[in-house]
């Protein structure tokens, strides 16, 4: 898989890779990124990148969710077991109206979150990002490093993207 983003910042990420199973050779997927200059990851590159995750979640009835990064879904919808990778790059998209959101280490089975959490703003009527670029930073994933705590108001939907390698 490459993802590439175009110089200045940008509006966009173009990743590609052959989802398990599939017969094609690369399919490309559209990322929606936030403020990365000339950020190309692969497999070979110094924060190596292996897999796109693209997802909307919804916070439960008391606006909390966990995220574990051993179960999460692909940008194909394939599963995506992240064990034994870390998390290179994320992007998170608070929708408009919705309240801040917290995503802190996991309460069981924690994954540090740099600094122990961070909020992506609420915003009545606008879409609120928050991207970071974390090149072999974060502990490898595994069965007792593997989840994030995501804390906002109650039913409302945020999306994630990350790169895992």
């Amino acid at each position: 898989m490459a993802v590439t983003a175009l110089p200045k910042i940008l509006d966009n990420i173009t990743a590609s890779y052959t989802p398990e199973g599939s017969t094609a050779d690369e399919v490309p997927v559209s990322l929606n990124a936030a403020h990365l200059e000339n950020l190309i990851l692969n497999a070979d590159s110094d924060a190596p990148a292996s897999l796109p995750v693209v997802r909307e979640y919804t916070l439960d009835g008391s606006g909390e969710l966990t995220i574990d990064m051993r179960a999460l879904v692909g940008a194909f919808g394939e599963a995506v077991d992240g064990n034994g990778k870390k998390i290179q790059w994320i992007h998170f998209v608070n929708a408009a109206g919705n309240s801040d959101l917290e995503i802190s280490t996991g309460a069981t089975n924690g994954l540090v979150v740099p600094g122990g959490s961070f909020t992506v703003p609420g915003a009545a009527d606008e879409d609120t990002h928050d991207a970071k670029y974390w090149p072999n930073v974060l502990t490898n994933i595994d069965a007792t490093h593997k989840t994030w705590d995501c804390v906002g108001g109650i039913d409302e939907s945020f999306t994630l993207a990350l790169v895992i390698g």
